[in-house]
């Protein structure tokens, strides 16, 4: 189930339902720790050995052209700003579209070449609105759900995502978009029931329970690196 490019993830603690439906934590970090392979690499060469060096504004940030991550702040985010200037990374991996949930601000941009090199990607969906909706980013495997959007319902045309985790989820009614992605195989927790109330932790349904198990679904706390 696992794929290269979960390289690097060790396995924790796991999270675990027992025979009366309550949570428990099961390993430790000596004996429940798994290993894989090939985790795509971060380029740490010093920046501008040997060439020069194109940076690019990036609402108001300067980033060199070589970058494999970007940032992008809401409140940064001007009227005009152009979504098609990420096009000028071609080592763009890893994307964070984060902002001020309560600011009620939606920002809409058109999908391009960019989104297609995008595999980590960490998000609030209730800023940020590409038009045809989340299936441009096709290659994402690893992705960050911020704020608290009513629904997750907007990655189920995300068909490569390996690796799932929000920042705060209601019940488990909430992830039950997840039971469509065909290669998810670790759900991240920061911490036992980081993002979901204990109370829904132990009363883990049924359905969800068996999907988990017959697809070798992990809950569990990471690292990475």
């Amino acid at each position: 189930m696992y794929s290269d490019f979960l390289s690097e993830w060790d396995i924790l603690l796991e999270i675990e339902i027992d025979e009366n439906g309550e949570p428990y934590i099961s390993g430790n970090e000596l004996e429940k720790s798994t290993e894989f392979s090939d985790y795509p690499e971060v380029n740490n060469a010093p920046v501008g050995v040997g060439k020069a060096v194109r940076y690019i504004d990036v609402c108001g940030e300067m980033y060199p052209e070589d970058s494999r991550e970007i940032a992008i702040n809401a409140e940064a985010v001007d009227d005009d700003f152009d979504f098609s200037v990420l096009n000028s990374f071609p080592e763009l991996r890893s994307l964070k579209l984060s902002g001020d949930s309560e600011s009620g601000r939606r920002i809409k941009f058109s999908p391009s070449e960019w989104c297609g090199k995008v595999t980590h990607l960490r998000v609030d969906p209730l800023l940020y609105e590409p038009e045809g909706g989340y299936g441009c980013f096709e290659n994402v495997r690893d992705i960050v759900v911020f704020g608290r959007p009513d629904s997750i319902e907007f990655i189920t045309d995300m068909k490569n995502i390996e690796v799932f985790t929000c920042e705060f989820a209601p019940d488990h009614e909430f992830l039950r978009p997840l039971m469509s992605l065909p290669k998810l195989a670790v759900i991240p927790d920061s911490g036992y029931g980081s993002f979901m109330p204990y109370e829904e932790i132990r009363n883990r349904p049924e359905e969800l329970r068996r999907w988990m198990k017959d697809n070798d679904i992990i809950w569990a706390m990471v690292k990475v690196g």
